[in-house]
């Protein structure tokens, strides 16, 4: 997939981000398994892995990983997220 994106864009991918994606019910553990996913995939491909998106009340829980973490907000409240 990525390798059509750079073709069909004449852009060359030269970084991978972690950015493990349940909406509100990501928790740090999931993001240490997507981070583990992304590593391996960046890994295989020879690039590195630029940073690890996180809301920002899990990024202290993450701990010192392969790449920074980058605190994020969310503020789009999907619709099925009402009744949370």
């Amino acid at each position: 997939m990525m390798r059509g994106v750079e073709r069909t864009s004449r852009l060359q991918v030269n970084a991978l981000i972690c950015n493990t994606n349940l909406g509100r019910r990501t928790d740090a553990k999931i993001i240490l398994q997507g981070y583990k996913v992304i590593a391996g995939a960046a890994g295989q491909l020879g690039l590195p892995v630029a940073f690890i998106a996180a809301r920002r009340e899990l990024a202290d829980q993450l701990g010192r990983l392969g790449a920074p973490v980058l605190p994020i907000d969310i503020f789009m409240k999907s619709p099925w997220e009402d009744s949370i």
